[in-house]
């Protein structure tokens, strides 16, 4: 990339240049630094902005000692090799203590025009014979002429390359993205494009607007239309049509930027992207999320119709279970126990089917409203009193405030932690629940699987009970999860699942902290 500048042969050989750097080497060299240094100030030399961080003895050592690399090569009438080696040092990147990219054109110019200055201030040290001083003052500006010709040269090739680079780079992102870009000159009516957006057009030339709105789907020109014309007031475009090119038709999504001149347009430059990819991904997932309500839908009136359906056989079941233990009070200890197990088991079952209706309920759309939690934790515990008063169980609250939720909802949530609460108690001791609340902001909330909010409730129902292992904290809240047998605790493994369920539902977070033999506490953060 180096082209030295060498106007005849012989440019770089020097009378007095040796010389004057061979007096100044021996007697100036720190004057001579400090007048280099003294002029990079006065002047505001860029690379300056890069060498903040030394002081000024410092940065006057190092300007002392490429003063002294320079003068050398000129004492030794080398001034041709050290501009060679030291625009391929740059080239290479092998600057001591700057970048080769952070190099700007001022640093160039003013930094030679110093060093030049630097060397005829000292030609009176040289020499009195003003002939002679004038043959050293044209042997300096001829050196530099070739040092600023030919770093000049190098750095425009590096501008060069760097904007192939960069437009490399821009082409093939555009060809990535399928996003074509375009300028329109709206005085001639004429337009430039990139490669991208010809092969988006599927033309070998830029296309005109006449042509362009030809190409259009008819049911979206009128669209496009009035959009470039509230650009033109407006300075933005933005739309989204139809193209039609080939056989193929295309959907396209258009951005631009209107420039004024005086208040009228001047010139449209913008990106056009092919999004028929997308727009085909889009339709096909509205029809799948369609087809996955509807399915859903169907579920839900199954798992409904079902339910009630089983309910009735096990019903019966356990009615006529309890006829037989009645009319048949003479049956053996094993008949009487496979009675038991039949009512059990029609028991546990009724249960199950319970859950899983209430489990398929939670799918139901439902918006939050505002509502009272103190009045729905009022009528849960109402559906549980005969267990308190068969457990002798505490339920003290703070005073839960109104807050915007799906009531039926939170309900089920209530009820299940106070079924857990009282369920899973430490034989001899009667169950304590504490239920709190307070209001936390952004900065105090995880933000994971949380809806976004300004402000959130924190609701939490710390019990009594035997806990559980700080492991099992996640894993409580799985579908059909039970830490237990049947023959401890009964249960059908859904209750937490569906406190999650509803936490979600309502963009929220339901979490579990526990140690064995102190209890459990719920914590349950809901976006306000």
């Amino acid at each position: 990339m180096l082209n030295l500048y060498e106007a005849h042969k012989g440019m770089y050989q020097f009378r007095h240049l040796p010389q004057l750097a061979r007096i100044i080497l021996d007697g100036h060299l720190d004057e001579y630094a400090r007048q280099q240094y003294t002029l990079s100030v006065r002047l505001h030399l860029p690379l300056l902005q890069h060498l903040k961080h030394f002081s000024e003895p410092d940065l006057l050592q190092l300007t002392c000692r490429s003063a002294g690399e320079f003068l050398e090569s000129l004492a030794a009438n080398e001034g041709r090799a050290h501009i060679v080696a030291s625009v391929e040092r740059w080239l290479a990147n092998e600057l001591e203590f700057v970048d080769y990219l952070q190099i700007v054109v001022e640093d160039i110019t003013v930094l030679n025009h110093i060093r030049a200055e630097s060397l005829r201030h000292f030609i009176p040290f040289y020499t009195k014979d003003l002939a002679v001083a004038l043959e050293a003052v044209c042997e300096v500006e001829r050196f530099f002429m070739g040092y600023n010709t030919t770093s000049l040269a190098t750095f425009i090739d590096l501008l060069r390359q760097r904007l192939s680079q960069q437009e490399a780079q821009l082409l093939e992102a555009e060809a990535i993205a399928h996003l074509g870009s375009f300028t329109w000159d709206l005085r001639t009516n004429r337009t430039e494009s990139s490669p991208e957006m010809r092969l988006i057009l599927e033309t070998t030339e830029p296309v005109g607007l006449e042509r362009f709105l030809e190409l259009v789907h008819p049911d979206d020109g009128q669209h496009l239309k009035e959009s470039i014309a509230n650009a033109f007031a407006t300075g933005l475009l933005e739309c989204e049509f139809r193209y039609q090119a080939s056989e193929q038709e295309k959907t396209l999504w258009a951005k631009g930027i209107v420039y004024f001149d005086n208040g009228e347009p001047l010139r449209m430059a913008g990106v056009v992207q092919d999004i028929t990819e997308r727009k085909r991904m889009e339709a096909t997932l509205l029809r799948k999320t369609l087809e996955l309500e509807r399915s859903n839908e169907e579920l839900q009136q199954f798992a409904s119709v079902a339910s009630h359906d089983l309910k009735e056989p096990l019903r019966k079941i356990v009615l006529y279970a309890d006829l037989l233990e009645e009319e048949h009070a003479s049956l053996s200890g094993r008949g009487l126990q496979h009675l038991v197990r039949i009512k059990d088991g029609a028991r546990r079952m009724r249960h199950l089917i319970e859950d899983i209706l209430a489990w398929s309920s939670l799918n139901q759309r439902e918006e939050p409203v505002p509502a009272p939690l103190e009045k729905i934790l009022a009528e849960s515990l109402e559906l549980l009193d005969q267990r308190i008063r068969e457990k002798g169980a505490r339920i003290v609250s703070d005073g839960l405030p109104a807050a915007r939720v799906i009531p039926f909802q939170i309900r089920q949530l209530f009820q299940n932690l106070l079924s857990n609460a009282l369920k899973f108690t430490r034989p001899g001791v009667a169950p304590e629940v504490q239920i709190t609340h307070r209001y936390l902001d952004g900065a105090e909330v995880p933000a994971r699987r949380l809806s976004e909010a300004g402000r959130y409730l924190e609701l939490c129902f710390k019990d009594n009970g035997i806990g559980f292992e700080p492991h099992f904290a996640e894993k409580v809240f799985g579908l059909f999860s039970r830490l237990h047998t049947r023959a401890q605790f009964e249960g059908t493994g859904l209750g937490l699942a569906i406190c999650r369920k509803v936490a979600e539902n309502h963009g929220g977070i339901i979490e579990a902290s526990a140690q064995p033999g102190s209890g459990a506490t719920f914590r349950l953060l809901l976006p306000q």
